[in-house]
C-alpha cells in the first residue's frame, strides 16, 4: 500500500432539494480513515479495520 496515494471522488450532478455535499475523507494511519465535512467545518468520524490485504 503506497500511503502518498489520495483518492478523490466528485459528484457534479446538481440535484432539486438536495445540499452540495463537500466532504474529504483521508488516510490517518495505515489503518484508519477520517472523514471531514468541508462545509460545515467538522470531523464526520473515523473509521478503523484490521485487514490484512
Amino acid at each position: 500500500m503506497n500511503p502518498h496515494l489520495i483518492r478523490v471522488r466528485l459528484n457534479e450532478c446538481k440535484q432539486k432539494g438536495v445540499e452540495d455535499s463537500k466532504k474529504l475523507a483521508y488516510l490517518i494511519y495505515i489503518k484508519t480513515i477520517a472523514i471531514v465535512d468541508l462545509a460545515g467545518g467538522y470531523n464526520l468520524g473515523t473509521i478503523s479495520h484490521d485487514s490484512q490485504n
